[in-house]
């Protein structure tokens, strides 16, 4: 609406630049999903998910988004990966 993909794309890489990396894929993620790019969103989520291995914040955000695109399938696969890579701690807050 006010701007283009390679605008967007300008502003992104800068502010991983000068912001810490994932509040910021975060909330491009969060703005795709609102606005109803589902295959961007999804798209970002799984670089999110390769990028920041160890975050659980990653994976807990990724799976609500695919429950709420109705693909529970997908959302159990992610659970299954998470609970195989995140460290003994952060698999209790994924599972409660």
């Amino acid at each position: 609406m006010y701007g283009s993909e390679e605008s967007l794309k300008v502003v992104f890489e800068c502010a991983q630049q000068f912001c810490e990396p994932m509040p910021v894929y975060q909330q491009l993620a969060d703005i795709y999903a609102k606005s109803k790019k589902t295959k961007e969103a999804e798209g970002l989520y799984k670089t999110m998910v390769k990028r920041f291995r160890q975050n659980k914040a990653v994976r807990l955000s990724y799976g609500t988004f695919l429950l709420q695109q109705g693909q529970s399938d997908g959302a159990t696969v992610l659970l299954q990966r998470a609970l195989k890579s995140l460290p003994t701690k952060a698999r209790r807050c994924l599972i409660v």
